[in-house]
């Protein structure tokens, strides 16, 4: 493999590629970050690199679900400090 070639499938590795359009381009557009890229990632990907098309959708679930478990519990701690919170001294409830 020449010089070029080696550099391409590093830089620009086809199984990433369609109709000149790059995961990496959707990825940073949406600015998706590191989850959810990778969801976008191996979605385009499956089976394209190998044939191991379940592999990488089990890869794309894997990174979904991840994404998930760190909303929840964004979500439970905001509510958690929202509840023990309780009124501040300046509101009228605490008069």
């Amino acid at each position: 493999m020449s010089g070029r070639k080696r550099r391409e499938q590093v830089t620009h590795p086809p199984h990433y590629k369609r109709n000149n359009i790059e995961a990496i381009t959707v990825i940073e557009a949406f600015e998706l970050g590191f989850n959810l890229g990778n969801v976008v990632k191996y979605v385009l990907r499956a089976g394209h690199k190998t044939r191991a098309r379940i592999t990488d959708l089990e890869k794309a679930e894997w990174y979904i679900r991840r994404e998930l478990d760190m909303l929840h519990k964004r979500e439970l701690a905001r509510a958690l400090k929202s509840h023990t919170a309780g009124p501040s001294s300046d509101s009228p409830q605490a008069a």
